[in-house]
This record gives structure tokens, C-alpha cells and sequence, in this order.
């Protein structure tokens, strides 16, 4: 897994794994958000020391306050939303079967794909 991310910080305490959303002022989603998230999850399916994980946002204005509205405008563009939407359902998938306990740990407001985000957990 990376370590190289820029939205989100993944900390483990053994067994846990704490996934934080760091996009502020509210964590909105970003298209390289839900790449991140899509990684991560993906690594925390095979890593035999993390047997449950929590996804909270920092600070407690909020956990996820939907997608970033400033991407809309490149969203409107022909063919750009499906494979966003595609990739977001994709990640939310991954949590939604990852096989072990996710916690949606919800500090503040959980808006638009941010409430799909808590209840894929």
C-alpha cells in the first residue's frame, strides 16, 4: 500500500486500521479520493494483521460532506461522469466486502456519496 497519499492517512494499531479522510475544510470527495480509498481497501482485504478497520474524516466539522462541488464543471464534460461514478461504486464496493468489520466513525456531517460512504460500512 502507498504511503504516498495526499486525501486520505491510513494509521494501524493492530488489529486496527483507521482510514482518515483528510481533504479539508469538510473531506469531500475527490476523484483521487476515491482512487486512494480504492488502493487502500484493497490492501487492508489481504493484510492478515488488520482484522477490523474504521473510516473517520479529520478534525469534527465533518466525516465527508459529499463530492467536491469545484469538480462538477469537468464532471459535465461527455463521457467524464461514468467512469467516476463507476470507480466510486467500485471503491464502495470494496469496503461493503471487504471481509472484515469496517466502522463508519462519523464526526460531523455525512452528506451526498459521504453518507454512501458511512453506509457501505
Amino acid at each position: 500500500m502507498s504511503s504516498n497519499w495526499s486525501l486520505i492517512r491510513l494509521e494501524k494499531e493492530a488489529p486496527l486500521a483507521i482510514v482518515r479522510l483528510t481533504n479539508p475544510p469538510l473531506n469531500v470527495l475527490h476523484p483521487q479520493m476515491v482512487a486512494e480509498l480504492d488502493e487502500c481497501f484493497t490492501g487492508l482485504a489481504t493484510d492478515p494483521e488488520v482484522v477490523a478497520a474504521i473510516i473517520t474524516g479529520d478534525g469534527d466539522r465533518a466525516f465527508c460532506a459529499g463530492f467536491d462541488i469545484k469538480e462538477f464543471p469537468r464532471m459535465m464534460e461527455p463521457g467524464a461522469a461514468e467512469p467516476l461514478a463507476n470507480a466510486l461504486h467500485a471503491g464502495l464496493g470494496k469496503i461493503m466486502n471487504l471481509g472484515k468489520p469496517t466502522i463508519a466513525a462519523v464526526n460531523g456531517l455525512a452528506l451526498g456519496g459521504g453518507l454512501e460512504l458511512a453506509m457501505a460500512c
